[in-house]
């Protein structure tokens, strides 16, 4: 029996934000956000062999959260040696949604 595909709403304003910033930021966006509603917590370690596995490198995995975090869209504790924790950011005060997240 084939799996059904799963689809992962997400706020249209952070999809937009996350839309705009140049290389891998939306990939890796989108695997956060994925990841988030798995584990049910926004808080989570990003390691560099989950991104290989979408063909994202640790370079390109450092720019995106980069990128992500002036954006607004995560904070990151950075760890020397370590895999960096990041938190996924709630949609700034004023912004509403009506559709929270389903897994």
């Amino acid at each position: 029996m084939a799996h059904e595909p799963r689809f992962y709403l997400i706020r249209e304003t952070q999809f937009q934000q996350a839309c705009r910033l140049p290389g891998k930021s939306l990939a890796v966006y989108m695997i956060l956000w994925r990841r988030s509603l798995q584990q049910k917590k926004r808080t989570l370690k990003l390691s560099t062999v989950l991104l290989r596995k979408f063909g994202i490198s640790r370079d390109q995995k450092a720019l995106a959260l980069t990128h992500l975090e002036r954006a607004g869209l995560i904070r990151v504790l950075s760890r020397m040696r370590k895999n960096p924790v990041v938190t996924l950011l709630d949609v700034p005060d004023g912004e509403t949604d009506d559709n929270p997240p389903v897994a």
